[in-house]
C-alpha cells in the first residue's frame, strides 16, 4: 500500500496583480509546480493545497517567475 501523507495548506500573499487575468496566470503557474493539488487564487493572495513535500519556496519561484512579489 503507497504511503499517503496530508496535504499542505499554504496562504500566500500576493503584490502586483490587479486583474483576472492575472489571477488565470498565477493559477497556472501554481497548478504547474509538481505535487500543487489545487490553488484558489484572488487578486492579493492565494490559498493552496499541496502535497506535503512541496516547499514554499517553489510556489514563491513560479509565482515570482510572473513578475509577482509573494510578501513573506
Amino acid at each position: 500500500m503507497p504511503h499517503v501523507t496530508e496535504p499542505r495548506r499554504w496562504r500566500l500573499e500576493i503584490r502586483g496583480m490587479s486583474c483576472e487575468h492575472c489571477v488565470g496566470a498565477v493559477r497556472d503557474a501554481l497548478l504547474a509546480v509538481p505535487g500543487v493539488r489545487h490553488a484558489h487564487v484572488r487578486i492579493g493572495h492565494a490559498e493552496v493545497e499541496t502535497d506535503a513535500e512541496v516547499r514554499r519556496d517553489a510556489l514563491a519561484t513560479a509565482i515570482d517567475e510572473l513578475g509577482y512579489r509573494v510578501l513573506d
